[in-house]
């Protein structure tokens, strides 16, 4: 009997360890976790500083949460006819424009209520967005409603079909949208109501969002992420892998953050490289990326996770459209997980990943990706006259027989082995 108390505390301490190793998120830059307790979290937005973040939740609440104290504020409305609320922050943080059932309302930085508007009752509101001049929000039906910073009327667009999920570029110059139903449509229109250019994934959209000024378009269709130009230019598709439920990009829009279906959220270049991934354990609704790229939100099931994405810098030439600068030759545009592997074409060195690799003669090249700890990664890839092809290697820890173990495997085993000696100790003992 003398041995239970032993083996007993060994193995709740081994179980307690489990527990943090099992829990630690597998994305680089994890920063916290906090679990809200109001439902799923179906909505978030980000300041361009990425220091603040609005959740919409399930149950109806808001809440402002801070990167550094968590938890600010929480808001519900009362006089809503509807639980399920959407709310976006301004660029600033200093409001967040909400809506719950047909209640459209704007709150200061501390949470107060500024005005509570309940005009628009014969649809629920599905979205809301702001920018540094102006608001708008969008109903269950086609139309879309735009105010300027006082809160006066500007115009109404109206699309063919049903529109979910709209965006408005910070500076408030572009909108972009996209439809379901029987239309399945991108759409781009500018602050004097005209259409830019309409895009048929031949899927519905998600989720849309513009970055500033709208030099970038970026839209989940499907499974696949769809990044165009100011122009309308596709400049690629990404498939995700599973359905995109939030679409986030940085200011420059060569960062876009997509959160699925499967629990992923991934960092995907303009150009279609993988940047950055991450895998939890449950449903990612919604996705936020602060204008630089370097904050991230992601909302899994009632939690809010933050990051700081362990993304080397961006090679700024990592473009389909701008890799390749001698007629005749082709591109490859080659990412890695983990990024910076040292990549080579042909037997020669040509730099880091993520990194475009420019006027290659057509025809079969062979590109192989190395890092300290990783077994080497290779392929052929037959490269195409005035075309860049996106290539992503993922390389694999390497075996080693001589490395130092784990601290937290280390650790259990040599509790385990501890908790055997004192048990065989107390059995000599009696």
């Amino acid at each position: 009997m003398r041995d239970f108390p032993v083996y007993s505390a060994s193995f709740f301490a081994l179980l307690f360890l489990v527990a943090i190793a099992s829990a630690a998120p597998a994305g680089g830059g994890f920063i916290k976790s906090i679990d809200l307790g109001h439902g799923a979290v179906t909505m978030l937005s980000m300041t361009s500083d990425g220091s603040f973040v609005t959740a919409a939740t399930q149950d109806g609440t808001i809440l402002l949460l801070s990167r550094n104290n968590g938890a600010a504020w929480h808001y519900f409305n009362s006089k809503s006819n509807s639980q399920y609320s959407v709310a976006a922050i301004h660029p600033s943080g200093t409001s967040v424009l909400g809506a719950s059932g047909s209640a459209v309302y704007l709150l200061n930085d501390t949470g107060a209520e500024l005005w509570s508007d309940q005009r628009v009752r014969q649809a629920n509101v599905e979205d809301v967005a702001i920018s540094t001049d102006g608001y708008g929000y969008t109903t269950a039906g086609n139309n879309l409603y735009f105010f300027d910073k006082t809160g006066n009327p500007l115009f109404t667009l109206k699309t063919a079909s049903t529109v979910w999920r709209f965006a408005i570029s910070t500076d408030g110059t572009y909108i972009a949208t996209g439809t379901t139903n029987p239309d399945h449509r991108v759409y781009l229109y500018d602050r004097n109501e005209s259409l830019r250019w309409t895009y048929n994934p031949d899927a519905q959209i998600s989720d849309v969002d513009v970055s500033y000024q709208g030099t970038r378009v970026a839209a989940g269709a499907g499974q696949d992420l769809y990044v165009f130009s100011n122009d309308g230019t596709l400049l690629g598709a990404y498939d995700c892998g599973s359905p995109i439920n939030g679409v986030s990009m940085s200011r420059d829009g060569t960062r876009i953050a997509v959160g699925t279906q499967d629990g992923s959220a991934k960092i995907i270049s303009d150009a279609g490289l993988l940047l950055w991934q991450y895998q939890s354990t449950g449903k990612v609704y919604d996705v936020a990326l602060s204008s630089d790229g370097t904050q991230l939100a992601v909302a899994v099931d009632s939690s809010v996770q933050w990051f700081a994405p362990d993304i080397p810098t961006m090679n700024p030439s990592a473009s389909a459209t701008t890799a390749i600068t001698a007629p005749g030759t082709g591109a490859v545009i080659v990412s890695s997980i983990p990024a910076g592997a040292g990549i080579y074409v042909d037997n020669s060195y040509r730099g880091v990943s993520p990194l475009t690799v420019a006027d290659l003669s057509p025809g079969n090249h062979a590109i192989l990706l190395k890092e300290a700890g990783y077994s080497d990664w290779s392929t052929t890839v037959a490269v195409i006259p005035d075309t860049g092809i996106s290539l992503s290697g993922s390389l694999s820890p390497a075996v080693s027989t001589t490395h130092s173990p784990d601290p937290i495997p280390a650790l259990i085993a040599g509790l385990a082995i501890a908790g055997l000696a004192v048990g065989r100790k107390g059995r000599r003992e009696q």
